[in-house]
């Protein structure tokens, strides 16, 4: 009789996709934000001879607010060398994203953490003040208060003013 065995001291390798993608793909807000849910992908990888990943993990911490408990994949098959594990994040704000994986005898890789941003609510609108009767003049003053427009997540980058002729 004979007992062949292997060690695997080495820790799993450990990486992050998002969707829609970054980089290099931007955002689809300015400055950075996502203005949808953002998909992720956590891929545990125990490369040759491992033992195989056991279960990816994630956790979130919302705009510093402290961070939340694992999420874990599925178990993943026995002797899988590669695991990806997908999920999607739907909080807004800036969100700490901590990842990790773990092999089929306990080692866990590196748990480095990526950053995003997500702002899915449109800003309030300012309220215009009271316009003159319409003249030939081709300057026209608009006026609002300060502080009606707002956007608490990712703030306001400014305001478009559009011109209609002719609406009636």
């Amino acid at each position: 009789n004979q007992l062949n065995y292997s060690i695997d001291s080495l820790p799993p390798t450990v990486s992050i996709a998002f969707n829609p993608a970054y980089p290099p793909v931007m955002p689809n807000g300015q400055n950075l934000w996502y203005k949808t849910n953002v998909g992720i992908t956590i891929t545990g990888n125990d490369g040759v001879g491992g033992s195989g990943i056991k279960y990816d993990y994630y956790r979130t911490n919302v705009d510093g607010a402290g961070w939340s408990g694992w999420i874990s994949s599925i178990q993943a098959p026995p002797a899988t060398q590669s695991y990806p594990f997908s999920d999607t994040i739907l909080n807004e704000g800036v969100i700490d994203i901590q990842y990790k994986a773990e092999d089929n005898i306990g080692n866990t890789s590196a748990t480095p953490i990526s950053t995003i941003k997500i702002d899915k609510t449109p800003p309030t609108q300012p309220i215009l003040d009271a316009l003159s009767s319409p003249t030939n003049s081709m300057t026209i003053t608009l006026n609002w208060a300060e502080g009606q427009s707002s956007d608490a997540t990712s703030g306001l980058a400014g305001y478009n003013i559009y011109r209609r002729e002719n609406a009636g």
